[in-house]
């Protein structure tokens, strides 16, 4: 088995719920930044102007723009994007980062409406229902992964 044998298969509804379990913060930011940057990997593979494995090979910043322009990643939730980025490399960089309210409320300023519908049928219409700033940011995490996961084709 070579080290990229799984690379062009998207994580499960079950590994992204349970990446969030018994994690501290750190662990949370950068796990769902990567299970994001996949999906948007793999979604990019598929764009034709572009080799499948250089999706792989740009960093998640360089993923943005080609992603927009693709049509993958709408341009009222590309904010939200760079902003999980900005957030991912503030923890993978200084030590002693922490998630705080400021953070979820940027995050929920940056969300599409599209983003918040899905936020408002998983019960959480806005930033006040969730316990923990964290949360906010675990289901931010779970909505892109959804919406990109809808733009593969059905692996049945």
């Amino acid at each position: 088995m070579k080290r990229d044998d799984y690379a062009d298969i998207p994580p499960s509804d079950f590994e992204i719920r349970s990446m969030f379990e018994g994690d501290d913060a750190l662990g949370v930011i950068l796990k769902g930044h990567l299970y994001v940057e996949h999906f948007v990997s793999l979604v990019l593979s598929r764009v034709p102007a572009l080799k499948a494995d250089a999706a792989f090979r740009l960093s998640f910043a360089q993923k943005i723009d080609p992603a927009v322009e693709a049509g993958i990643i709408p341009a009222d939730e590309k904010r939200t994007f760079v902003l999980i980025n900005q957030i991912r490399n503030r923890f993978a960089h200084q030590p002693r980062s922490y998630f705080s309210e400021d953070d979820a409320d940027a995050i929920w300023k940056a969300l599409s409406p599209r983003m918040i519908d899905s936020f408002a049928i998983a019960g959480r219409p806005g930033p006040e229902y969730f316990d923990l700033p964290l949360d906010l940011f675990k289901c931010c995490i779970i909505v892109m992964c959804s919406i990109l996961a809808s733009e593969l084709p059905s692996r049945r």
